[in-house]
Protein backbone atom coordinates (compact mmCIF):
# COMPACT_ATOMS: atom_id res chain seq x y z
CA UNK A 1 0.00 0.00 0.00
CA UNK A 2 1.57 3.70 -0.84
CA UNK A 3 2.40 6.10 1.95
CA UNK A 4 0.46 9.23 1.99
CA UNK A 5 2.95 11.94 2.18
CA UNK A 6 2.31 15.77 3.31
CA UNK A 7 2.66 17.00 0.38
CA UNK A 8 0.49 14.65 -1.52
CA UNK A 9 -2.34 15.66 0.60
CA UNK A 10 -3.12 19.09 -1.07
CA UNK A 11 -5.84 19.36 -3.24
CA UNK A 12 -5.35 22.08 -5.13
CA UNK A 13 -6.03 21.45 -9.01
CA UNK A 14 -8.35 24.08 -9.41
CA UNK A 15 -6.22 26.69 -8.12
CA UNK A 16 -9.16 28.04 -5.94
CA UNK A 17 -6.53 29.70 -3.48
CA UNK A 18 -5.38 31.71 -6.50
CA UNK A 19 -8.79 32.57 -7.46
CA UNK A 20 -9.66 33.52 -3.74
CA UNK A 21 -6.47 35.90 -3.47
CA UNK A 22 -7.45 37.68 -6.76
CA UNK A 23 -10.75 38.39 -5.70
CA UNK A 24 -9.34 39.91 -2.71
CA UNK A 25 -7.27 41.94 -4.44
CA UNK A 26 -9.62 43.22 -6.82
CA UNK A 27 -11.84 44.13 -3.42
CA UNK A 28 -9.03 46.38 -1.95
CA UNK A 29 -8.17 47.88 -5.27
CA UNK A 30 -11.58 49.14 -5.51
CA UNK A 31 -11.90 50.51 -2.45
CA UNK A 32 -9.41 52.85 -3.98
CA UNK A 33 -11.77 54.65 -5.25
CA UNK A 34 -14.29 55.99 -2.67
CA UNK A 35 -11.53 58.64 -1.54
CA UNK A 36 -11.26 59.79 -5.01
CA UNK A 37 -14.82 60.31 -5.29
CA UNK A 38 -15.08 61.69 -1.66
CA UNK A 39 -12.55 64.45 -2.99
CA UNK A 40 -14.33 64.75 -6.78
CA UNK A 41 -17.53 65.62 -4.32
CA UNK A 42 -15.48 68.19 -2.61
CA UNK A 43 -14.32 69.98 -5.97
CA UNK A 44 -17.87 69.92 -7.52
CA UNK A 45 -19.07 72.13 -4.29
CA UNK A 46 -16.08 74.37 -4.65
CA UNK A 47 -17.26 74.33 -8.16
CA UNK A 48 -20.78 75.57 -7.06
CA UNK A 49 -19.40 78.45 -4.70
CA UNK A 50 -17.40 79.71 -7.16
CA UNK A 51 -20.08 79.59 -9.35
CA UNK A 52 -22.58 81.44 -6.76
CA UNK A 53 -19.46 83.86 -5.86
CA UNK A 54 -18.68 84.80 -9.27
CA UNK A 55 -23.08 85.67 -9.87
CA UNK A 56 -23.07 82.77 -12.70
CA UNK A 57 -26.16 81.19 -11.39
CA UNK A 58 -28.21 80.19 -13.67
CA UNK A 59 -25.81 80.37 -16.82
CA UNK A 60 -24.22 77.78 -18.87
CA UNK A 61 -21.93 77.34 -15.98
CA UNK A 62 -24.39 76.67 -13.13
CA UNK A 63 -25.79 74.14 -15.02
CA UNK A 64 -22.12 72.12 -15.74
CA UNK A 65 -21.69 72.38 -11.96
CA UNK A 66 -25.36 70.82 -11.32
CA UNK A 67 -24.61 68.24 -13.91
CA UNK A 68 -21.35 67.27 -12.22
CA UNK A 69 -23.07 66.94 -8.59
CA UNK A 70 -25.16 64.52 -10.50
CA UNK A 71 -23.15 62.61 -12.15
CA UNK A 72 -20.67 62.14 -8.45
CA UNK A 73 -24.11 61.47 -7.16
CA UNK A 74 -24.81 58.59 -10.27
CA UNK A 75 -20.76 57.79 -9.30
CA UNK A 76 -20.84 56.98 -5.33
CA UNK A 77 -24.17 54.98 -6.55
CA UNK A 78 -22.54 53.01 -8.76
CA UNK A 79 -19.68 52.46 -6.06
CA UNK A 80 -21.63 51.00 -2.83
CA UNK A 81 -23.43 48.37 -5.86
CA UNK A 82 -19.31 47.71 -6.68
CA UNK A 83 -18.21 47.32 -3.44
CA UNK A 84 -21.57 45.32 -2.11
CA UNK A 85 -20.76 42.98 -5.71
CA UNK A 86 -16.76 42.68 -4.75
CA UNK A 87 -17.55 41.76 -1.49
CA UNK A 88 -19.85 39.08 -2.08
CA UNK A 89 -17.05 37.72 -5.02
CA UNK A 90 -14.59 37.87 -2.29
CA UNK A 91 -16.67 36.13 0.40
CA UNK A 92 -18.12 33.41 -2.21
CA UNK A 93 -14.56 32.48 -3.31
CA UNK A 94 -13.73 32.33 0.09
CA UNK A 95 -16.19 29.62 0.64
CA UNK A 96 -15.04 27.54 -2.61
CA UNK A 97 -11.55 27.59 -0.58
CA UNK A 98 -13.18 26.68 2.96
CA UNK A 99 -14.70 23.74 1.01
CA UNK A 100 -12.40 22.86 -1.45
CA UNK A 101 -10.19 22.17 2.25
CA UNK A 102 -12.71 20.14 3.10
CA UNK A 103 -12.83 18.22 0.49
CA UNK A 104 -9.12 17.37 0.80
CA UNK A 105 -9.44 16.96 4.37
CA UNK A 106 -12.25 14.17 3.74
CA UNK A 107 -10.23 12.55 1.05
CA UNK A 108 -7.38 11.87 3.88
CA UNK A 109 -9.97 10.61 6.17
CA UNK A 110 -11.23 8.35 3.31
CA UNK A 111 -7.61 7.04 2.65
CA UNK A 112 -6.55 6.41 6.31
CA UNK A 113 -9.71 4.62 6.92
CA UNK A 114 -9.71 2.30 4.04
CA UNK A 115 -6.15 1.41 4.06
CA UNK A 116 -6.58 -2.14 5.39
CA UNK A 117 -9.80 -2.74 4.30
CA UNK A 118 -9.95 -1.95 0.45
CA UNK A 119 -7.37 -1.53 -1.92
CA UNK A 120 -9.67 -0.08 -4.62
CA UNK A 121 -10.53 2.76 -2.06
CA UNK A 122 -7.39 3.57 -0.86
CA UNK A 123 -6.12 3.88 -4.51
CA UNK A 124 -9.15 6.38 -5.46
CA UNK A 125 -8.49 8.45 -2.26
CA UNK A 126 -5.09 8.96 -2.70
CA UNK A 127 -5.41 9.63 -6.82
CA UNK A 128 -8.03 12.42 -5.32
CA UNK A 129 -5.18 13.58 -2.55
CA UNK A 130 -2.74 13.99 -5.56
CA UNK A 131 -5.48 15.90 -7.09
CA UNK A 132 -7.09 13.88 -9.61
CA UNK A 133 -9.86 15.87 -11.14
CA UNK A 134 -12.79 14.71 -10.34
CA UNK A 135 -14.92 17.35 -12.11
CA UNK A 136 -14.28 15.93 -15.36
CA UNK A 137 -14.73 12.37 -14.70
CA UNK A 138 -17.32 10.59 -16.81
CA UNK A 139 -20.81 8.91 -15.50
CA UNK A 140 -19.24 5.46 -15.90
CA UNK A 141 -16.38 6.64 -13.76
CA UNK A 142 -18.82 7.81 -11.35
CA UNK A 143 -20.79 4.69 -11.43
CA UNK A 144 -18.05 2.52 -11.12
CA UNK A 145 -16.41 4.54 -7.71
CA UNK A 146 -20.16 4.32 -6.43
CA UNK A 147 -19.51 0.78 -6.49
CA UNK A 148 -16.60 0.33 -4.75
CA UNK A 149 -18.73 1.48 -1.25
CA UNK A 150 -20.73 -0.85 0.80
CA UNK A 151 -23.55 0.54 2.42
CA UNK A 152 -23.45 1.15 6.49
CA UNK A 153 -19.73 1.30 6.94
CA UNK A 154 -17.45 4.38 7.59
CA UNK A 155 -15.92 4.38 4.16
CA UNK A 156 -19.27 4.72 2.51
CA UNK A 157 -20.42 7.76 5.06
CA UNK A 158 -17.30 9.71 4.39
CA UNK A 159 -18.04 9.08 0.70
CA UNK A 160 -21.10 10.50 0.77
CA UNK A 161 -19.89 13.87 3.05
CA UNK A 162 -17.73 14.32 -0.52
CA UNK A 163 -19.82 14.27 -2.70
CA UNK A 164 -22.18 16.59 -0.97
CA UNK A 165 -19.08 18.95 -0.33
CA UNK A 166 -18.44 18.90 -3.98
CA UNK A 167 -22.16 19.73 -5.11
CA UNK A 168 -21.69 22.83 -2.11
CA UNK A 169 -18.92 23.72 -3.86
CA UNK A 170 -20.17 23.45 -7.43
CA UNK A 171 -22.96 25.74 -6.75
CA UNK A 172 -21.10 28.49 -4.86
CA UNK A 173 -18.44 28.42 -7.72
CA UNK A 174 -22.11 29.11 -9.99
CA UNK A 175 -22.96 31.92 -7.52
CA UNK A 176 -18.86 32.89 -8.19
CA UNK A 177 -19.59 33.44 -11.99
CA UNK A 178 -22.72 35.46 -11.68
CA UNK A 179 -20.94 37.76 -9.46
CA UNK A 180 -17.83 38.04 -11.44
CA UNK A 181 -20.41 39.08 -14.61
CA UNK A 182 -21.97 41.84 -12.63
CA UNK A 183 -18.79 43.25 -11.11
CA UNK A 184 -17.50 43.10 -14.63
CA UNK A 185 -20.42 45.15 -15.83
CA UNK A 186 -20.29 47.62 -13.01
CA UNK A 187 -16.87 48.19 -13.14
CA UNK A 188 -17.01 48.94 -17.07
CA UNK A 189 -20.06 51.34 -15.49
CA UNK A 190 -17.79 53.64 -13.45
CA UNK A 191 -15.76 54.77 -17.09
CA UNK A 192 -18.32 54.63 -19.26
CA UNK A 193 -21.30 56.46 -17.25
CA UNK A 194 -19.74 58.18 -14.48
CA UNK A 195 -15.74 58.84 -15.62
CA UNK A 196 -15.56 60.25 -19.54
CA UNK A 197 -18.65 62.58 -18.52
CA UNK A 198 -16.47 64.22 -15.94
CA UNK A 199 -14.20 64.74 -17.81
CA UNK A 200 -15.99 66.11 -20.79
CA UNK A 201 -17.77 68.33 -18.25
CA UNK A 202 -14.52 69.53 -16.57
CA UNK A 203 -12.89 70.28 -20.08
CA UNK A 204 -16.49 71.83 -21.10
CA UNK A 205 -15.62 74.39 -18.32
CA UNK A 206 -12.17 75.18 -19.61
CA UNK A 207 -13.50 76.18 -22.78
CA UNK A 208 -16.16 78.34 -21.60
CA UNK A 209 -14.07 79.68 -19.11
CA UNK A 210 -11.95 81.21 -21.84
CA UNK A 211 -14.69 81.98 -23.87
CA UNK A 212 -16.36 84.12 -21.14
CA UNK A 213 -13.92 86.23 -19.63
CA UNK A 214 -13.09 83.64 -16.47
CA UNK A 215 -10.31 82.33 -17.69
CA UNK A 216 -7.84 83.79 -14.74
CA UNK A 217 -10.52 83.21 -12.00
CA UNK A 218 -10.19 79.90 -10.15
CA UNK A 219 -12.49 78.20 -12.58
CA UNK A 220 -9.57 76.64 -14.61
CA UNK A 221 -7.92 75.34 -11.78
CA UNK A 222 -11.08 73.56 -10.53
CA UNK A 223 -11.55 72.00 -13.78
CA UNK A 224 -7.98 70.62 -14.14
CA UNK A 225 -8.18 69.16 -10.12
CA UNK A 226 -11.82 67.60 -11.51
CA UNK A 227 -9.95 66.21 -14.50
CA UNK A 228 -7.21 64.92 -12.22
CA UNK A 229 -9.23 62.98 -10.39
CA UNK A 230 -11.12 61.29 -13.00
CA UNK A 231 -7.54 60.01 -14.53
CA UNK A 232 -6.81 58.73 -10.86
CA UNK A 233 -10.29 57.01 -10.94
CA UNK A 234 -9.57 55.78 -14.58
CA UNK A 235 -6.47 54.25 -13.11
CA UNK A 236 -8.26 52.49 -10.87
CA UNK A 237 -10.87 51.26 -13.14
CA UNK A 238 -8.28 50.27 -15.67
CA UNK A 239 -6.35 48.32 -13.23
CA UNK A 240 -9.13 46.50 -11.77
CA UNK A 241 -10.57 45.55 -15.41
CA UNK A 242 -6.74 44.09 -15.67
CA UNK A 243 -7.44 42.43 -11.92
CA UNK A 244 -10.80 41.06 -13.35
CA UNK A 245 -9.56 39.33 -16.93
CA UNK A 246 -6.88 38.07 -15.27
CA UNK A 247 -9.40 36.19 -12.76
CA UNK A 248 -11.51 35.31 -15.55
CA UNK A 249 -8.85 33.33 -17.01
CA UNK A 250 -8.80 31.58 -14.07
CA UNK A 251 -12.30 30.99 -13.81
CA UNK A 252 -12.71 29.98 -17.45
CA UNK A 253 -11.04 26.76 -17.30
CA UNK A 254 -13.98 25.47 -14.85
CA UNK A 255 -17.03 26.89 -16.29
CA UNK A 256 -17.51 24.04 -18.74
CA UNK A 257 -16.75 20.88 -16.53
CA UNK A 258 -18.87 22.85 -13.79
CA UNK A 259 -21.46 22.63 -16.14
CA UNK A 260 -21.43 19.41 -17.78
CA UNK A 261 -21.05 18.13 -13.91
CA UNK A 262 -24.70 19.76 -13.60
CA UNK A 263 -25.78 18.14 -16.57
CA UNK A 264 -24.89 14.36 -15.86
CA UNK A 265 -25.97 15.29 -12.04
CA UNK A 266 -29.92 16.35 -13.74
CA UNK A 267 -29.26 13.34 -15.99
CA UNK A 268 -28.92 10.53 -13.06
CA UNK A 269 -31.32 11.60 -10.85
Amino acid sequence: MMAATGENMTQNSYNVSDINKRTLNIQHNLSLIKPLIRKTRYLAFNSKFTVDNLHMRGGSFSALVKELNTIVTDLESILNEVSHSAWEMAKSASKCQQMENQIAFYNRALFYTSQNKSTSISMLAYDLMKSKDWLKESPAEKQYQNSLFQKNTPEFTIWNVILSTRSEMIEEFERLFQYYRKLAKLVDKINWVAVQQINLIAITALVEASWTGFAKSNIPVLSNNIRAMARQITLVETNAINQLVDLHANLQPLETPIRSYNFQKRISA
